[in-house]
């Protein structure tokens, strides 16, 4: 193998890299050369995942107020026919 400098060397890995990473890229369908419509469409999946989890929350609170309200609403029901008796 032929004596190569430190940057030839880096620049030959730096590359590679630049392939690789170019390659990966558009297998998965990005085009690495419009990165800026890709840190949108990020941005547009962390927006709606944030949503989905506000929804789940609020959902569950709901579910759980209206479980909680129909389990008092029947003791008080209870209780009142118990003192009636």
């Amino acid at each position: 193998m032929s004596d190569l400098t430190k940057q030839e060397l880096e620049a030959i890995a730096a590359a590679g890299a630049e392939k690789g990473i170019t390659n990966v890229l558009e297998k998965l369908g990005i085009d690495p050369a419009d990165f800026l419509e890709v840190q949108a469409d990020q941005a547009h999946l962390r927006k709606q995942r944030k949503a989905f989890e506000q929804v789940t929350t609020i959902t569950t609170r709901v579910v759980l107020t209206t479980l909680i309200g129909g389990f008092l609403a029947a003791v008080w029901m209870g209780f009142k026919e118990f003192l009636h008796k």
